[in-house]
Formats: C-alpha cells, structure tokens, sequence
C-alpha cells in the first residue's frame, strides 16, 4: 500500500524518465538534428531541445526547492541558446514553499495538468469481435504516422512539433523500453498508443484515435490493454498526464484512474516571445551544460 507522497514521487520520476528518453531516442538520430540535451539537476530533469523552440521540450522537470538557488543559471542555460522555457512543479515533489519562490524569481503559471495513475491488472482487458488490440513493430511506423499526422493536424499541433514527435515514434519503435499498440476495428487501422515502462512504473502516452472511428470504444480498450500488458511486466502503477478539468481526465477517472497531483507549469517572462511567435534569431549550440550548476548526464 502507497502513501499519497509515495505515489507522487513515482508517478513525477516516470514522467520524467519518459520525458528523457523520449528526447534521447531523437538525439540518437545521425547528427543529433535537434541538438537535443538532457540533463539532471538534483532530483530533477532538464531538457533542452535547440532545434525546436517549444517549451514542451525545454523544461526543467521536478526542481526542488533547496536547489531553486541554481534556478538563475538554469534560466541563463535556455536563454544563452535563444530557447523557451517552462519549470513544471509539483509541490509535493518539489516542497511546499516552490511556487512562492518561482514567482519570486519572475516567473508564473500558465497551465496546470493532472497526472492520473491506475494499478493494473492483467484481467483488464477489453474483447470484441470487431476490435483487436496488438503490439506494433518497426514495419508499422507507416501506419502510426498516418494515425498522429491525422490527429496532430485536427489538434491544430505546430507542424514542427508533430513533425519532431512523428520522428520519435520511429526510434521509440526500436528501443526496449517503449511499446506501441496499434487498434484495429473491423481489420482496419483505427487508434494507437505508447508505453514507456521503468522502475515498475508504466507511462501512457501518444494515444490517439482517427476521427471516423471514434466514439466505438477504442481509447478505453488501449488503456485497458496497456494495463494488462505492464502488470503482466512486473508493472505496479500506470500513468498518464492530462489537462486539468479535460474530457479526457473525465474519461480516464471513469476507467478507474486516481489522481496523483496537479502539476503547475511556471513560463519566465523570457519565453513570451515564443508564446506571442515573435522568435528570435538563434545562435547558440548547446554544450555540457550551464555554467555553476553541477548536472549529470540523465539515464
């Protein structure tokens, strides 16, 4: 049995491990095009992605409040490489006094997500005559990336963020600790989903359904086919963000899902331009990492 801190610290650690290796599957690519870095700051995760100047992938993940000292540098870190960034802060993770300090230093909330979790059974899947659920594999990054080009484009997601996601699915593909699952009713391709699995604890994301097929039960089947898959792997918890107050959060509470925290997300006053698309010239590349802060290279 967990208590309440204890599932708010695994459920964030997850999500920054899924976070991490979903950039360091795209930094694997030749060349690093993205100029993707990763770091660690104390218990919390950096990410920096140069080449792509949203903050949903340049952020500091998870500080603590006894190293919001090193917060200064952090911030001289994304804006010595013209980037956008975003602290997510979970106070139960971080301390009670962060989002004073964060607004203290200039910053401020812009967002606020739940992340949700389950304890999975491996009795909890969905059957039906007409909807089959499978594991994906290389040959089906074509049919993945129709499924997210379609729904990326009705999200009316930047063209450069799905573009940099969509290559993501074609290393995550490839790598062990990440498992696609594609739903097909009636033989025909109908919804995807990933999961990352780590430290006994699964993290749901990419789920994503074609428009004409939606309202047939597919986004329920996937999550309870994911549940199954990651108590079969030893999996004690399942996880997933979603927007605070969404139709979403509402389907998952219905699947049974608890919530886990609220994160708040704190934007500088440094990254407006981006979030008024008023984007500066980029010159910097990146490096080991900021100077006067000690960071580690993140697994």
């Amino acid at each position: 049995m967990w208590t309440e801190p204890e599932i708010a610290e695994d459920v964030a650690a997850a999500d920054g491990r899924a976070w991490s290796s979903l950039l360091r599957t795209v930094e694997e690519l030749p060349g690093n095009p993205y100029g993707i870095s990763v770091f660690r700051c104390g218990s919390a995760t950096i990410l920096h992605c140069l080449g792509l100047p949203s903050t949903a992938f340049n952020r500091v993940m998870y500080l603590e409040e006894s190293r919001i000292g090193e917060l200064p540098h952090l911030l001289g870190y994304f804006r010595e490489r013209y980037s956008p960034v975003r602290v997510d802060a979970v106070p139960q993770v971080g301390g009670p006094s962060l989002n004073r300090d964060l607004y203290t230093r200039g910053f401020r909330p812009v967002a606020y997500r739940h992340n949700l979790f389950l304890e999975p059974s491996c009795g909890a899947r969905i059957r039906s005559r007409d909807l089959s659920i499978r594991s994906a594999i290389p040959q089906d990054f074509e049919a993945l990336r129709t499924i997210y080009g379609h729904t990326y484009r009705l999200r009316g997601v930047q063209p450069g963020v799905a573009a940099f996601t969509v290559a993501s699915v074609a290393t995550r593909l490839k790598n062990p600790f990440w498992r696609f699952f594609i739903a097909e009713l009636d033989g025909v391709t109908a919804g995807a989903a990933a999961l990352h699995l780590t430290a006994g604890v699964a993290t749901l994301s990419d789920q994503a359904t074609l428009p004409a097929m939606r309202g047939r039960g597919i986004e329920g089947a996937l999550v309870h086919e994911m549940a199954g898959s990651a108590a079969e792997v030893g999996a004690d918890l399942i996880t997933i963000g979603v927007g605070r107050g969404s139709q979403r959060q509402v389907e998952l509470l219905r699947l049974g899902f608890r919530l886990a925290y609220t994160k708040s997300i704190w934007e500088h006053a440094w990254s407006l331009p981006w979030r008024e698309n008023q984007l500066p010239e980029r010159k910097a590349s990146p490096n080991d990492g900021p100077a006067g802060v000690s960071l580690s290279s993140s697994s």
